[in-house]
């Protein structure tokens, strides 16, 4: 009967941790990035709407043209597709949209891919960003 009594405790206390969101790594790490090396991502937002928005710095040394951004893990992409010139060292926002629509907290993995030209040479840069919708 004791035995019982533990482990009904145990039950519950796990139940009440997993709805305060403890198990769920992403609520407690907050906001990462990882692969981004010649267009660096200063800072992002996610939001409740599905958009992704963006602050590219271009650290290729020379200027640049970013020619699309498009991401994975929230719905279907509608990838950014207006040219956007930047200087080198400077930064420039852009936005993408998908059809999700996340609720305030919760926790993503985008992974996210630019095209740029650098010249008449076109380039790729891929990178992850985790975080909480906002």
């Amino acid at each position: 009967m004791t035995y019982g009594w533990a482990i009904l405790i145990v039950i519950i206390v796990g139940a009440a941790l997993y709805a305060m969101g403890i198990f769920n790594p992403s609520a407690t790490t907050g906001k990462t990035k990882s692969g981004f090396s010649q267009i660096d991502v200063n800072d992002w937002k996610y939001d409740t709407g599905g958009t992704l928005t963006l602050v590219l710095e271009n650290r290729v040394g020379s200027s640049i043209s970013v020619t699309s951004v498009d991401f994975t893990g929230g719905g279907t992409t509608i990838a950014n597709t207006t040219p956007t010139t930047i200087a080198a060292g400077k930064t420039a926002t852009m936005t993408v949209d998908d059809d999700s629509t996340p609720s305030v907290g919760d926790g993503y993995e985008l992974d996210v891919t630019i095209a740029y030209t650098k010249g008449a040479i076109s380039h790729t840069e891929t990178g992850t960003l985790r975080g909480n919708a906002e």
